[in-house]
């Protein structure tokens, strides 16, 4: 339900969206401090083909979308000879975390039909305080601001959609039997409704008059209401409000700005944790590899942004001509 209202859709796809566009890459860590783009099946596994049903990008939007609807994503690691080989999502519905008599965590599959040890799941969860990592779910905290929204879409709806109110009155100073009455409203709508009659003129008879009606402030109020809702989700899930199309007060600068902070305060701390669980279950030991995101094309300055800083780096020598 919360999906229909455009807001948190369009929340949803664009973090979900902006971390499965990203270029993951496996790297190795040199001694000498350098680093070099590792090509192996682990790298392929997370940059091409999770399984054999899924492309990274279908793999990590629907994690993602998992973790932004119900708080937690959930993918078990299948491996082959101790090496990942695939990994298939489950939907966090079915999933609950347990612990077994030593204190380990269990992931608990169908009420327990599987249980996978926490070394063969990669999970990813929203913000929550459970120690243990499963998160809460935004739609959850966000109920009552998604309830309210809807409520809003529903009257719209009806307003606009089904003219819950009159745009006018026709009044007679007589009595009218229910016939007549039929009779007026039906020479009436023929004559004046649809494109066709738009700006027609109208004939009254026998001392008939029409009174426009107005739309009162407090129905006409909710389109305010519907612009603070999408502020709301806006700050549920730390967009820019641009992003969800308010941007009535923004100017270039400041929605370039938003666009930059935007890697920093929304997407950033989803790269991180992609980035940590990605290491951690699926390269334990090995201090050498580790994965990371590209994010070089997000933050890329523009042209004019570009030359200024080569200008100020030859200036000061630091670049050489050849160098820039």
């Amino acid at each position: 339900s919360a999906l229909t209202f455009s807001a948190v859709y369009s929340a949803v796809r664009i973090l979900a969206d902006g971390v499965a566009s990203l270029p993951l890459t496996l790297y190795r860590r040199e001694d000498d401090g350098d680093r070099h783009r590792e090509e192996s099946n682990l790298s392929r596994l997370l940059g091409q083909r999770p399984s054999s049903d899924l492309t990274s990008f279908t793999w990590r939007r629907a994690m993602m979308s998992h973790a932004l609807l119900w708080g937690n994503a959930v993918s078990q690691i299948s491996r082959s000879g101790g090496v990942p080989s695939a990994l298939w999502p489950i939907e966090p519905w079915r999933v609950r975390l347990e612990r077994d008599a030593s204190g380990a965590l269990l992931y608990s599959v169908d009420g327990g039909a599987v249980r996978l040890k926490s070394a063969d799941v990669v999970h990813i969860a929203a913000f929550g305080t459970n120690p243990s990592g499963w998160g809460i779910s935004p739609i959850q905290m966000a109920r009552e601001s998604i309830g309210h929204a809807l409520s809003a879409e529903r009257f719209g709806g009806s307003f606009f959609g089904n003219a819950s109110r009159p745009s006018g009155i026709l009044e007679y100073p007589h009595k009218l039997d229910d016939e007549r009455r039929q009779q007026l409203a039906a020479q009436w709508k023929a004559a004046n409704s649809g494109p066709s009659n738009t700006g027609s003129t109208v004939i009254l008879e026998s001392g008939m008059t029409w009174r426009q009606t107005s739309i009162p402030n407090t129905d006409a109020q909710f389109l305010e209401s519907r612009n603070f809702q999408l502020s709301e989700i806006a700050r549920f899930y730390r967009i820019p409000s641009h992003m969800l199309a308010l941007n009535d007060r923004a100017t270039f600068a400041s929605v370039k700005e938003q666009q930059r902070s935007f890697y920093v305060d929304s997407l950033r701390p989803w790269l991180v944790q992609w980035e940590q669980e990605l290491e951690r279950k699926l390269l334990p030991g090995n201090g050498s590899l580790y994965f990371e995101f590209d994010v070089g094309a997000m933050l890329r300055s523009d042209a004019r942004e570009r030359w200024e800083v080569h200008r100020i780096a030859h200036d000061a020598g630091l670049k050489t001509k050849n160098e820039i």
